[in-house]
């Protein structure tokens, strides 16, 4: 899903007998079956109508692309691919010290690991409001992790320390490929009134709307 949101030229097609999820940011570009698997195989490969009750694309509200480039604001740089478990995607962002991750909703619990280049600095502003950082990266002098897990519901920021001369900085994490991954982002006068002392760190990492 979340790769199909952030391509406006591909389409999404799921097959699911008696529970379609189609996310309202995909609707456009979406055909659903619901139906056996290989019912909805034969009559995609025939074109033959064999009882399937379909789903077409559905109009949507909003500026065409809108998903797309609320991606590219988020994650400048990205890939994603099939990870090793089935029903999980993996995504490989890309920082640098211009182009930071800005703060954006996790909606399901996520492991985040450092992959290579310069650490990354981890903001994370939990559901309770609390604000905490994680250092990314491979020198545990400095307190750095290779990993850690993010609590569902807790708004998250990346940006690249720039501290090895690498240039940039990469980070994967994992998300479900079947769910709600719509992108969520914080109201940042909310956030200032709550987090006063992040002063900083909000007026530069979340999005004006």
């Amino acid at each position: 899903m979340q790769l199909v949101a952030g391509n406006h030229n591909s389409r999404y097609i799921t097959i699911n007998k008696g529970e379609l999820n189609i996310p309202a940011n995909l609707a456009a570009r979406a055909i659903g079956f619901d139906a056996d698997l290989s019912l909805a195989l034969e009559e995609l490969l025939t074109g033959n109508d064999l009882g399937a009750k379909i789903i077409p694309p559905q109009e949507v509200k909003g500026t065409p692309h809108e998903d797309a480039k609320l991606i590219k604001q988020i994650y400048l740089s990205y890939t994603v691919n099939q990870g090793i478990r089935s029903g999980e995607m993996v995504m490989y962002v890309t920082l640098d010290k211009k182009h930071v991750s800005h703060f954006h909703m996790v909606q399901h619990n996520r492991s985040v690991m450092y992959s290579l280049g310069d650490a990354t600095l981890v903001h994370c502003i939990r559901p309770d409001g609390h604000y905490y950082q994680v250092r990314l990266g491979l020198d545990k002098s400095k307190d750095e992790v290779h990993g850690f897990y993010i609590e569902a519901g807790t708004f998250v920021a990346f940006e690249s320390l720039d501290d090895s001369n690498a240039g940039f900085a990469q980070i994967s994490f994992n998300f479900m490929a079947i769910g709600d991954n719509s992108l969520m982002m914080p109201n940042k006068d909310q956030l200032l009134q709550a987090l006063p002392a992040q002063k900083n760190v909000i007026e530069r990492l979340v999005i004006e709307e």
